[in-house]
């Protein structure tokens, strides 16, 4: 064999090498797979379970939510036309509730007691139920049907149990340690309370709002009552009572909605602007140089007009306005306000890129949402 010749066997597998060479791309495609076609909204290096929905309700998700954990909008699977989702008040809900079309949908894990049953991230229907119109969620679960009638589940009984009620109820709330229900009349009380000890109100109640150990009452005159510790300028009064109370607050606009968080108030007032305060730290939307003085007042938040809807958690808020713009503001540490990072905003910023939103609901460190 002459020195500069090749062997066969030589020349064969190099054939095979740059066939095989040649098929790498193909086999990539049909896979699927690879940073390069991964949804665009989502940030790099941050795990994320659920697949992207490609059809179906736009069901959306960002922050450390159920079944993931990114920092901008995520599509994600969900029952058609949700009309109410409720989640645990944990620091890290591990799983989510929702009324779509009278039914109850549940997805996640970790849901106490057995009536629930195993879960997974695809949501599921409890076919137990039907004409379901509210449901609140804690240790214990509440559900209304139509009828104004109340179902119990979870800790305090393995299957549902009726709750005698003399009002019709239209509304459940949940708080740290109560499930609170509203009647069509406006009269409220406990579910369940593991204190024993419920506010004795003598008006009527239209909404509630519930952050750590205080709570906040909207009566249907626009009056926004305050419970608990209110040591943060909470009661807008510019005071910082150290001893719990119980009174009205500060604010003299009539509201239609009212939100705590750690330490602040967001009101809506019933001319659909939005009115902090409380203790700044970047979650009352006035910039970072708002003094504590100015704080613990009611202050306008300029440029957001329109509003429909607010919620906060944790020291991060959220306002929803007529044209479907969701906006947010406060802490970011988790991705929470859905921006594509995670740095503090000190003033609203729009989120982008999901169409107009019909609803949202604020969790610790998680926002969920559905659009048009």
């Amino acid at each position: 064999m002459d020195a500069g010749a090749r062997p066969r066997h030589i020349g064969a597998m190099r054939t095979i090498l740059v066939s095989i060479a040649a098929l790498l791309p193909l086999l990539a495609a049909c896979s699927g797979g690879g940073a390069a076609n991964a949804p665009s909204n989502v940030p790099v290096n941050q795990p994320v379970t659920p697949p992207a929905a490609p059809a179906g309700p736009k069901l959306w998700a960002w922050g450390e939510f159920v079944g993931g954990w990114v920092s901008a909008p995520f599509r994600i699977s969900g029952p058609d036309g949700i009309a109410r989702l409720a989640t645990p008040p944990a620091e890290k809900p591990t799983w989510v509730m929702a009324v779509a079309d009278g039914k109850l949908w549940v997805w996640g894990k970790d849901a106490p007691g057995k009536f629930i049953g195993g879960l997974t991230n695809s949501p599921k229907a409890l076919e137990q139920f039907s004409g379901v119109t509210d449901v609140a969620v804690r240790g214990d679960q509440c559900a209304v049907l139509a009828d104004g009638k109340v179902w119990l589940w979870g800790t305090a009984s393995e299957k549902p149990e009726a709750v005698e009620t003399s009002d019709r109820v239209s509304a459940l709330f949940a708080a740290p340690s109560a499930i609170n229900a509203v009647a069509e009349n406006g009269k409220m009380w406990p579910i369940i309370d593991e204190y024993a000890n419920p506010h004795n109100v003598d008006y009527l109640v239209s909404h509630t709002s519930y952050a750590r150990d205080l709570e906040a009452h909207l009566s249907t005159t626009g009056d926004i009552w305050l419970y608990g510790n209110a040591d943060r300028g909470q009661l807008g009064d510019g005071s910082a009572p150290k001893e719990a109370v119980s009174k009205k607050c500060g604010f003299t606009q009539k509201s239609k909605q009212i939100a705590l968080g750690d330490g602040f108030v967001v009101a809506l007032a019933q001319d659909g602007t939005i009115w902090t305060w409380g203790d700044n730290k970047g979650a009352l939307g006035h910039g970072a140089s708002w003094s504590t003085e100015k704080s613990r007042k009611p202050g306008q938040i300029i440029g957001l007009t329109g509003i429909v809807q607010v919620q906060a958690a944790g020291r991060s808020a959220y306002a929803l306005d007529d044209k479907g713009n969701l906006w947010c503001w406060g802490d970011n540490d988790r991705g929470q306000l859905g921006l594509g990072d995670k740095t503090r905003r000190h003033t609203p910023a729009k989120l982008q890129g999901m169409g107009k939103v019909k609803w949202f609901h604020a969790a610790p460190n998680a926002v969920y949402c559905e659009t048009e």
